[in-house]
C-alpha cells in the first residue's frame, strides 16, 4: 500500500505541473491578446463616435428642417390665407378647424410639436392649441413685446429662438388658457412671408422629451452625449456629469474619447462620449481563449480519470468494514467515503432531518390547496393532526410583497430571486409566528397565523411585518408592502382570507407599510374612465411599444385611485385587458399565433393578481409585448404590398390626398406610412405626392397639347397659379417655359 500512495502522490504532481504549465501559456497569451484589442477597440470607438455623432445631427437636423419645411408650405395654404385676411370669430369654427389641424401639424409631428400658437395682431385675434381669445386678453404680454422687438430688430421672417423656462408654468391658474409659451426651443414664423409688412406670427413649441429621446435611442451603455447652445450653455446632457467636460479648460479623463459636430439648423454643438469604463468587450479574446479552455479541461478530465480511476475500483470493492479498518492508509478520500456511509447508516439526526424537510415541503404544499380552496374538511382534519397542528378559534393570512416605486422596472425572473432570497434568510424566530411555515406564491409571501385570542393574533401579524420588513431591508434592500385579511373562525375560509390579503394590498391606505382588509360593501365606485381603452388602442395601432407603456402606467395609476368594490376593480383590468385582445382581432392578427399557448393561462393568472404594480408588469409582459412584436413582423412581411397601395392611391387621386386620409382609406396609422416612406424611399408623404405631381405635370406638359390651366385642373388644383408656384418651386422654372426647352 506505501508504494500504491506514492503512486497517487506522483500522479498529483504531475497534474499540478501540468495545469501550472498550461495556465502560463493561456496567461501569456492573453496578455498578447489584450494588448491587441485595446489598440483595435480605441480605434474601432473613434470611428463609431465619429459616425454615431453625424447620424445623430444629421438626424434632428433632417426632422428640424422637414418640420419648417412643412410650416413653410402651410403659411401658403387657403385656410391660413383666410386666417390673415378675416377677423375671427367664435362663429367662424370651420373655417378655423381646418387651420387649427394644419397649424398642430396634420397628425404628421405628434411627437414632436408640443404646442402651437397664431395671432393676427391687425384683427386682435389669437389661436392656440389651448383655445381662441383675442390679443387683450394675453396674460404674458411681455411675449408680444419681445416679438415685436425681435422683427424691428431685423430676425428673418423665420427663425429657431431657444429660451430657458425660468418659472414654472401653472397649468390650475385660470389665466394658463390665455398665456402664450415659448420656453424651450421654438420655430417663429412672421406673415404674411410673401409680404415686407408682417401682422401676424406663428410659434410651434418643439417637443424637448421627444428631441431628448431622438438622441438617446442612438446611443450604447457606454456612450453619453451633451448638447451646448452657440453661447456654450447646457441645453442637454444624458448624464450631467459629463457637462463639466465641455469646457474649453477642462481636463478630460483616460477613459472617454469626445467627438464633436455642429448642427446647421440650429448651431448647437453636439458632443458624444464613449467612456471605455462602460463598454463591454467583445467576445474575439473568449472565441480565442475558449477552445484553449476546453483544450485544457479535457487534459484536465482525461488526466483526473487515470489518476483517481484505481481508488475508485478499490472503494468498489471493499467492503465496509475493510474500510473502517485501512481509512487512514487510503488518505481523505476513503475517509470522507467511510465517513458518508457511517453517516447514511447510523446518524439518526441527519435522517431527522430529511424527514423535516419533508414534513416542511407537505406542510407548503397543503397551504397551497388551503390558497386555492381545494381541501375537503376531512381531509384538513387528517392533515392538521399528521402535522401536529393546533386548531384555535381565530385565523388570519397576510400578502407580502416587495415596494416598488412607479418609475422602477424589475424583471418578473429577478422579483422571483428576491422573494426567495428574503424568504430563506428570514429569521426562524420570525418564521415560527406563522402558523404554518411561510411560503412563496404567484410573486407574494404568504403566511397563515392562528391563535384562540385576536389581541394575540394580531401582535403576532404586527410582530411578523416588523421582522420580515427589517430583515427584506438588510437582505435586498427593499421595503415591502403587507395585506392583511380579516380575522377567521374556520381554516375552511382561507382562500377567501387569501383574496382579502390581497383586496388589501390592492386599496389599503398606507402605501408604505402594512394595511389590514376593509369590506367595501358600502363603497360607491366612480363612473369608468374609458379615456384610457382609446389610448391602448392608438398605441397598439401605431405599434409603438413606449405608448403602449404609456397608457398602461396611466391606467394603472388611475386604478390606485379607484374607490369602487373588489369584483369593480378586477372588472375594469379585465376590460382594459379585453380591449387590448379586440384590437389585436381588429389588426387582422390571429390571437393563436400571438399566444401559441392559449389566453386561459394570462387570464388565470391577472385574476389572482391584485398587487397593482404586478398586474401592471403582467399586462406589460403577457399582454402588449407579444402583439407588438407580431405586429411589427407583420407590417414588415407586408410593407411591400402596403407600398404598392400607397402608390396606386396616390395615382388615383393624382396626387391630391393627405396622410391622414391615405391612412385612414388603407385601414392603417399615418406613421406607419411615415415610417414605411422614409425607411423604402427616404421621403416624407409630402414629398412622395408632391413628385407624382410633378412628374404627372411634366408628362401632360410634354405629351399633351393641354394649357397649363387644363393641366392645373387635371391636378386638382383651385387655380393656375398656385399650380405655376409649385412647378417653379420645385423646378426653378415656369411651366410654359419648361415646355419650350424640352
Amino acid at each position: 500500500m506505501k508504494k500504491q500512495k506514492r503512486f497517487i502522490s506522483y500522479k498529483a504532481t504531475l497534474f499540478l505541473g501540468i495545469a501550472i504549465l498550461l495556465l502560463l501559456v493561456i496567461f501569456s497569451f492573453g496578455i498578447y491578446i489584450y494588448s491587441d484589442w485595446k489598440k483595435t477597440t480605441k480605434e474601432n470607438a473613434l470611428f463609431e463616435t465619429e459616425n454615431l455623432i453625424k447620424r445623430l445631427v444629421q438626424k434632428n437636423d433632417e426632422m428640424l428642417s422637414n418640420l419648417r419645411e412643412y410650416y413653410v408650405l402651410m403659411s401658403e395654404s387657403d385656410s391660413i390665407k383666410w386666417m390673415l385676411d378675416n377677423n375671427i370669430t367664435y362663429n367662424n369654427y370651420s373655417y378655423y378647424k381646418t387651420s387649427y389641424d394644419e397649424l398642430a401639424g396634420n397628425g404628421l409631428f405628434n411627437d414632436w410639436i408640443l404646442g402651437f400658437t397664431f395671432a393676427n395682431l391687425k384683427t386682435n385675434w389669437v389661436l392656440n392649441n389651448k383655445g381662441l381669445f383675442t390679443v387683450p386678453e394675453v396674460f404674458n404680454k411681455e411675449i408680444l413685446e419681445n416679438l415685436n422687438r425681435e422683427k424691428t430688430e431685423g430676425r428673418n421672417k423665420i427663425y429657431w429662438k431657444y429660451t430657458e423656462q425660468e418659472t414654472e408654468i401653472n397649468k390650475v391658474d385660470r389665466n394658463y388658457r390665455v398665456t402664450l409659451e415659448n420656453d424651450g426651443l421654438n420655430l417663429i414664423m412672421w406673415l404674411p412671408s410673401a409680404s415686407y409688412n408682417t401682422y401676424a406670427f406663428f410659434i410651434s413649441k418643439i417637443n424637448l422629451d421627444t428631441w431628448k429621446s431622438s438622441l438617446t435611442d442612438l446611443l450604447e451603455r457606454h456612450h453619453e452625449i451633451v448638447v451646448q447652445e452657440e453661447n456654450g450653455n447646457i441645453v442637454f446632457a444624458s448624464n450631467p456629469e459629463y457637462a463639466d467636460y465641455c469646457r474649453q479648460d477642462a481636463k478630460l479623463p483616460a477613459n472617454l474619447l469626445i467627438s464633436q459636430k455642429t448642427s446647421g439648423i440650429l448651431n448647437w454643438k453636439y458632443t458624444v462620449f464613449y467612456d471605455f469604463s462602460k463598454f463591454t468587450p467583445g467576445y474575439k479574446f473568449s472565441f480565442i481563449l475558449i477552445p484553449i479552455l476546453l483544450l485544457f479541461s479535457v487534459f484536465s478530465i482525461i488526466l483526473g480519470f487515470f489518476l483517481y480511476s484505481p481508488v475508485d475500483n478499490l472503494i468498489k470493492e471493499i467492503n465496509v468494514q475493510d474500510i473502517q479498518e485501512r481509512k487512514n492508509e487510503y488518505g481523505n478520500d476513503l475517509d470522507l467515503v467511510a465517513g458518508s456511509l457511517r453517516t447514511l447508516k447510523n446518524d439518526k439526526k441527519v435522517l431527522e432531518k430529511i424527514v423535516g424537510q419533508q414534513q416542511i415541503r407537505l406542510m407548503e404544499l397543503f397551504e397551497l390547496r388551503l390558497i386555492r380552496g381545494e381541501v375537503k374538511a376531512e381531509e384538513c382534519n387528517e392533515f392538521l393532526e399528521r402535522f401536529g397542528l393546533v386548531r384555535n378559534s381565530f385565523f388570519a393570512t397576510c400578502t407580502v410583497v416587495l415596494n416598488f416605486h412607479d418609475e422602477e422596472t424589475i424583471d418578473v425572473v429577478d422579483e422571483d430571486a428576491l422573494c426567495l432570497r428574503i424568504l430563506q434568510e428570514l429569521p426562524q424566530d420570525i418564521k415560527s409566528l406563522a402558523w404554518m411555515p411561510p411560503l412563496y406564491t404567484a410573486s407574494a409571501i404568504f403566511a397563515i397565523f392562528s391563535e384562540n385570542d385576536e389581541d394575540l393574533l394580531l401582535k403576532k401579524i404586527t410582530a411578523f411585518y416588523d421582522g420580515i420588513k427589517e430583515s427584506a431591508k438588510e437582505t435586498a434592500n427593499y421595503e415591502v408592502l403587507m395585506g392583511v385579511s380579516g380575522t377567521q373562525s374556520q381554516i375552511m375560509c382561507i382562500s377567501r382570507a387569501y383574496r382579502e390579503s390581497l383586496n388589501a394590498l390592492a386599496s389599503g391606505k398606507d402605501p408604505e407599510g402594512c394595511n389590514f382588509y376593509v369590506s367595501q360593501e358600502i363603497v360607491s365606485a366612480p363612473g369608468y374612465d374609458a379615456h384610457y381603452e382609446e389610448e391602448i388602442r392608438n398605441a397598439i395601432h401605431s405599434g409603438d411599444l413606449e405608448s403602449c407603456y404609456h397608457a398602461t402606467d396611466g391606467f394603472m395609476t388611475y386604478l390606485r385611485g379607484f374607490s369602487g368594490r373588489d369584483h369593480e376593480l378586477l372588472v375594469c383590468k379585465i376590460r382594459f385587458v379585453n380591449t387590448i385582445w379586440l384590437t389585436t382581432i381588429e389588426l387582422g392578427l390571429n390571437l393563436q399565433d400571438v399566444y401559441p399557448d392559449g389566453l386561459v393561462s394570462v387570464y388565470r393568472e391577472l385574476l389572482n393578481t391584485a398587487e397593482l404594480d404586478h398586474t401592471r408588469r403582467l399586462i406589460k409582459r403577457k399582454c402588449i409585448d407579444p402583439i407588438i412584436k407580431t405586429r411589427l413582423a407583420y407590417l414588415e412581411n407586408n410593407s411591400y404590398a402596403l407600398l404598392s397601395r400607397i402608390q396606386e392611391l396616390i395615382a388615383e387621386k393624382k396626387g391630391d390626398i393627405t396622410l391622414a386620409e391615405c391612412a385612414d382609406i388603407l385601414g392603417v396609422h399615418p406613421t406607419s406610412i411615415w415610417k414605411l416612406l422614409k425607411t423604402e424611399k427616404n421621403i416624407t408623404f409630402t414629398e412622395y405626392t408632391e413628385e407624382y405631381q410633378l412628374n404627372e405635370a411634366k408628362r401632360l406638359l410634354l405629351e399633351t397639347e393641354l394649357s397649363v390651366g387644363d393641366i392645373a385642373k387635371e391636378l386638382n388644383y383651385g387655380n393656375a397659379q398656385n399650380f405655376i408656384r409649385f412647378f417653379s418651386r420645385m423646378t426653378g422654372i415656369t411651366p410654359g417655359k419648361f415646355r419650350k426647352l424640352y
